[in-house]
């Protein structure tokens, strides 16, 4: 997981992850999983349907998916341990797809919302994000579907946490 130093400051506040199930609002995205649309991996809630991938208008795929997989959440769910625990479940629900590419999750905390983004990882396509996540005025997390801590159980994530 990489954050920036922002971030970090607000995980150093936090207890860990919420014991309970997800809110129904952040299972019921889970539930709708994912669709393929145009050569982008797309959150089912999050699509409609007549949206299609135009490279004038979205750049490349990448920004195709950061336009459409983004959501901005507020009040109880937005709280940074739901959107951790909801992200999880994210890259839980990619890996079971069983695909090769890497899922990206991007976390951004304001005092009033947090900002929630996934895209793939494209090795012929930028980044969404600069690489040093400091240049940034905002909280930020990356989580990713190759990583330990994308458990079903985030046990490693609370001991990531433990360890801040």
């Amino acid at each position: 997981m990489d954050v920036n130093t922002k971030m970090k400051d607000i995980l150093k506040e936090i207890r860990g992850l919420p014991k309970t199930k997800l809110p129904k609002s952040l299972d019921s995205i889970i539930n709708e999983g994912f669709v393929e649309s145009d050569g982008a991996l797309l959150l089912n809630v999050f699509w409609d349907k007549k949206t299609r991938y135009n490279q004038r208008l979205h750049f490349d795929l990448t920004g195709f998916e950061c336009f459409i997989n983004h959501h901005h959440f507020r009040g109880k769910v937005s709280k940074i341990e739901s959107m951790i625990l909801f992200s999880l479940n994210v890259l839980n629900l990619f890996k079971t797809l069983k695909r090769n590419d890497v899922l990206k999750v991007i976390l951004e905390k304001t005092q009033r919302e947090t900002t929630f983004r996934c895209y793939l990882e494209r090795s012929d396509e930028p980044d969404y994000l600069v690489e040093d996540l400091n240049e940034y005025n905002t909280p930020l997390m990356i989580l990713r579907s190759d990583r330990e801590y994308a458990s079903p159980d985030a046990q490693v994530m609370q001991n990531w946490l433990a360890g801040l």
